[in-house]
């Protein structure tokens, strides 16, 4: 009988850079597209008409009117004007004034997402109202 005679290894060169470089060019590539980014939740309240005038919300406080009904580009000026008022109430724990959001029909969904970004809102018909609760923590 004759010995069998061992095998040579095969290298194979376009395998071993399927294995190694295309899975590290992906996570590579899913890290510069931000894919792992983890969105969050903002709560939003919907009260009924009938508690919004039993608690008679509209005249409780105070509220600065800001109306939004043109694109996020037309309405940057309201914006900020908005965004530093809400710094204001937050900075002076003021429980007195709020603000109040009116969003026309033709109001794009950019500029709902900005307001709806800045704080904690109450929406109401085709209004929104923010406000500043002192509340403890326990």
């Amino acid at each position: 009988m004759n010995e069998q005679t061992r095998r040579k290894k095969i290298f194979y060169v376009p395998g071993m850079i399927s294995l190694v470089l295309i899975p590290l060019i992906c996570i590579i590539y899913f890290f510069k597209t931000d894919s792992f980014k983890v969105y969050g939740v903002i709560q939003l309240g919907i009260p009924n008409k009938g508690d919004f005038e039993k608690y008679k919300v509209p005249t409780l406080r105070n509220y600065k009117v800001f109306n939004f009904s043109k694109s996020e580009f037309c309405e940057r000026k309201n914006l900020n004007e908005m965004k530093l008022y809400l710094r204001k109430l937050i900075a002076n724990k003021d429980t007195i004034n709020g603000i109040k959001v009116h969003y026309d029909s033709k109001t794009d969904y950019d500029v709902f997402i900005r307001t709806i970004d800045f704080n904690f809102f109450r929406l109401f018909r085709n209004c929104i109202y923010q406000h500043f609760c002192l509340s403890k923590i326990q």
